[in-house]
């Protein structure tokens, strides 16, 4: 699902004349389907996660709109770093960092999916941190 909703919204990102968010989501797009590989095959790598954030960061500048690109160059590799963890409740905690510079990010540039995307994947974090607490 994280991979089909990259491609959305690269697309989204396209139409709203956003090109760090368009690269970005394409790049991250294509680390979740690497990720999902990788998880099938139990391997772990801090190299991995390296590589990746890397990748996110060189694209976030190649497609440099202004100095809010930073806020989703960070929050995309922060979400990146999030793919590696093994634990979920450790993945929702980064959810706390990632979501609020995605949504300064997609408030600047006008996006109102975006901005309401992140306010669910922060709802559903802090649900499932409730939920799942001291698991």
């Amino acid at each position: 699902m994280q991979c089909a909703t990259g491609f959305v919204f690269s697309a989204h990102y396209f139409f709203i004349s956003a090109p760090t968010a368009v690269a970005l989501n394409l790049v991250t797009a294509f680390i979740c389907v690497f990720y999902a590989f990788r998880n099938k095959k139990q391997s772990k790598n801090i190299m991995e996660v390296v590589v990746t954030v890397a990748i996110i960061v060189v694209a976030g500048l190649f497609a440099w709109e202004s100095v809010y690109s930073l806020l989703l160059i960070a929050g995309l590799a922060l979400h990146t770093i999030s793919l590696s963890l093994t634990r979920p409740q450790s993945t929702r905690k980064l959810v706390f960092f990632k979501s609020p510079l995605c949504f300064a990010y997609n408030i600047l540039v006008g996006s109102i999916g975006g901005v309401i995307f992140e306010c669910v994947v922060l709802s559903s974090a802090i649900i499932g941190l409730i939920k799942n607490r001291g698991k």
